[in-house]
């Protein structure tokens, strides 16, 4: 949300807990990294852990108790992705891919040139596809490898799509939908 809390609700819409998940700049005015918002949206795992963005990367428990909390050096909007094995794979607007450990350790850091606002791809091989704000399209592998980028007309700001071919789909702010292989 916009005031930096997680919510929880029951199926009848009730709320069943909140958590703040971070010191921030009410007015929101300051630097990303002290924003208030939580852009991306949580992405549950399989022991039930939710995780999410917002001044870092967070992990709560489904009780709503704080597990871990990674911090970046800038706000994290994308929504984490879930790999095979269990790692945390977001983006932050520092322009790092973080690949993380259920247990809060960083596995390993790829660098961008720009903000990473989209949602990671992951392939079924496990290869993970992310965009960036630098116009470019990242492949890497599950250690941390970059296998390839790919260039685009404008930033990369939307998660990729990969079909069971292997076809990956990207829509660019260049308003065009691309696919390749």
């Amino acid at each position: 949300s916009d005031d930096d809390h997680l919510y929880a609700v029951s199926s009848a819409g009730a709320l069943r807990w909140k958590l703040r998940l971070g010191a921030c700049d009410p007015q929101g005015f300051g630097p990303e990294s002290s924003r208030c918002d939580v852009d991306g949206g949580p992405t549950i795992g399989p022991d039930g852990t939710i995780y999410v963005g917002g001044d870092g990367i967070h992990a709560v428990w489904p009780d709503g108790t704080l597990r871990w909390k990674l911090a970046t050096p800038e706000h994290v909007a994308s929504t984490p992705a879930i790999g095979g094995d269990g790692t945390i794979y977001v983006g932050s607007l520092d322009g790092a891919l973080y690949a993380i450990a259920p247990t809060g350790q960083v596995r390993w850091k790829l660098a961008t040139a720009d903000k990473i606002v989209a949602t990671p791809g992951i392939a079924s091989n496990g290869t993970i596809l992310v965009g960036a704000e630098d116009e470019h399209l990242y492949a890497i592998a599950p250690d941390g490898t970059l296998l390839w980028l790919l260039a685009f007309p404008g930033d990369i700001d939307t998660t990729p799509a990969i079909a069971r071919d292997g076809t990956i789909y990207v829509a660019g702010d260049d308003a065009h939908l691309h696919a390749f292989r």
